[in-house]
């Protein structure tokens, strides 16, 4: 059980002399994503724009139901940069062990953040979580790429360490900007912090039965902070001014952002310019870093060509088996059919599917379903 494995490593952590040493959880692709992100809205802010991306993050990582919880934004180029998502289940829970072993100082980061730290210098790394491998592409130690495909499907190149994600992860995980960082004494209730409370409504108590006394002073002080409060009318208004003016100006910026998305119009018509029967698309997905369709097809290579050539989209593949589908024609209507109509042979089809990505900055906001 992943819950006793953490709380056993915790109790088994030595300690040093003040306090207890820091935590830093790495966590794999079953359970994290780090995704590059497009169309990111200017803002200047990097804790507001932090707060965006965890407003949306149905619409940046993928979701099965299970809250997410989102790390800081990495902006490498103008709207672009990288994020990462850790299901929030599993932060509660480290957040909890840690606080019951003692740690008070936790950072979570997903582990494609901080597996470069230890590896190879190579560019392409791949490292293993159960089903899934994760595939991490690096130029100049900069990382351009990172995706998850099935084991069954990925050529497994392991890393130089078999505990790469847990060196890299103590090596920079408190240094990472990716890092999500909690901290269990604001959120977990202590017996002080109860003491205080229990004070504090004590206090309440007394002071609603000598209301009717103090009832007279506090309406004098409340007069003598509104004499202070006009004494500078006019740079109270020019404060309020300023904050109005910067409050408008990023909801302006939000509302832009909001209408951003582009139509996926352009695409439908490219696509019913140039696919032509008998081949025709049975699905359609769309999401931010591309699509994926299904289709049934005479040539899969030749459906391929044809989509290169549209210019809303780049680097069509084939993605899986073709696997051959028969189609029987239609047969014309006539005066003269015979008693016993002759079939014609069916004609042999392709179903094949095909993933693709968006050409230059175009990126489609919200997935969209389609079928032809």
């Amino acid at each position: 059980d992943l819950r006793d494995t953490l709380r056993d490593l915790l109790a088994s952590a030595p300690h040093r002399k003040h306090g207890k040493h820091p935590v830093a959880v790495a966590v794999g692709p079953t359970r994290a994503q780090l995704r590059r992100l497009r169309n990111l809205p200017a803002v200047r802010d990097r804790r507001a724009l932090d707060a965006i991306v965890q407003e949306s993050a149905g619409r940046y990582f993928r979701q099965n139901g299970t809250p997410m919880r989102t790390t800081g934004v990495t902006v490498d180029a103008p709207g672009e940069g990288w994020a990462g998502a850790i299901e929030a289940p599993l932060v509660q829970m480290v957040m909890n062990l840690c606080w019951d072993a003692g740690h008070h100082e936790v950072v979570v980061v997903p582990t494609a953040a901080v597996l470069r730290i230890s590896a190879s210098s190579q560019e392409l790394l791949t490292w293993r979580d159960g089903d899934v491998v994760l595939e991490l592409r690096h130029e100049a130690d900069a990382l351009v790429e990172c995706r998850c495909v099935p084991a069954s499907s990925a050529a497994v190149r392991p890393v130089d360490s078999a505990h790469a994600d847990a060196v890299g992860a103590a090596r920079s995980g408190f240094t990472s900007p990716l890092a999500l960082r909690i901290d269990p004494t604001q959120q977990r209730s202590s017996p002080v912090r109860i003491l205080v409370a229990g004070l504090v409504c004590a206090g309440s108590f007394v002071l609603l039965l000598l209301a009717p006394a103090i009832r007279a002073s506090r309406e004098e002080k409340a007069a003598l902070r509104t004499l202070a409060a006009l004494s500078g009318p006019a740079a109270l208004a020019n404060t309020a001014e300023t904050q109005l003016s910067e409050r408008a100006r990023m909801l302006a910026e939000l509302a832009r952002f909001q209408r951003g998305a582009p139509s996926t119009l352009p695409l439908l018509a490219s696509l019913t310019q140039r696919i032509k029967a008998p081949s025709s698309i049975v699905s359609l997905r769309l999401d931010s870093d591309g699509g994926q369709m299904t289709a049934v097809t005479p040539s899969a290579s030749a459906l391929v060509a044809a989509l290169r050539e549209m210019p809303e989209i780049a680097a069509p593949t084939i993605a899986g088996a073709v696997t051959p589908e028969a189609q029987a024609p239609s047969l014309a209507p006539t005066l003269l059919a015979p008693a016993t109509p002759i079939s014609p042979p069916a004609r042999l089809l392709q179903r094949v599917t095909i993933r693709f990505h968006w050409q230059g900055e175009r990126v489609v906001q919200r997935s969209t379903g389609a079928s032809r």
